[in-house]
């Protein structure tokens, strides 16, 4: 079934973290540069291998979008955990965690990475893709509608808020 819809790109999901169980230091991630070729080789392996990260809704075949957003959109924003074999871009501003993807080989647990990120100075965290298992998480939306998109999908139109990662924006 294929249908247009109007969406508001720049919406996100907000969680209020200044409950959650903090690590001091966000050491466990490496940041990764497209410059190193190992780390290049990461950065492809994961965009070909990549899993959804919601149920709910997800953006299919964007390994060359995803290269584009290492080198224009967040070349200084990449990191990656050996241990969970993702690739997260984020930012950190002031007391706000800005998750912008995560790109990984397999499901992930969102509560696992979130421990591993948030230090005593982060207070929320603005998800730019819908979050699944997160319970508090606040959606946040636009006034305006900004983009309007063609869609293909097999299932209706969710009922409950959701984003497009704003990776999957070309």
């Amino acid at each position: 079934m294929s249908r247009i819809l109007t969406i508001a790109t720049k919406a996100c999901f907000v969680l209020d973290v200044s409950t959650y169980k903090k690590s001091n230091s966000t050491n466990s991630w490496r940041k990764l540069t497209r410059e190193v070729p190992a780390d290049l080789e990461i950065m492809t392996r994961l965009a070909e291998q990549r899993k959804p990260l919601s149920n709910q809704v997800e953006v299919t075949g964007r390994e060359h979008l995803s290269h584009f957003y290492y080198i224009l959109g967040f070349g200084d924003a990449l990191y990656y955990h050996s241990e969970c074999d993702a690739l997260l871009i984020f930012e950190i501003d002031g007391s706000e965690l800005h998750l912008f993807d995560i790109i990984a080989a397999q499901p992930i647990n969102l509560n696992d990475i979130l421990s591993s990120l948030l230090t005593p100075e982060i207070t929320t965290v603005n998800f730019y893709f819908t979050p699944d298992g997160l319970p508090h998480v606040q959606s946040a939306r636009m006034e305006k509608p900004e983009d309007t998109l063609f869609v293909r999908s097999k299932i209706e139109e969710p009922n409950t808020p959701f984003v497009f990662p704003l990776t999957s924006h070309a």
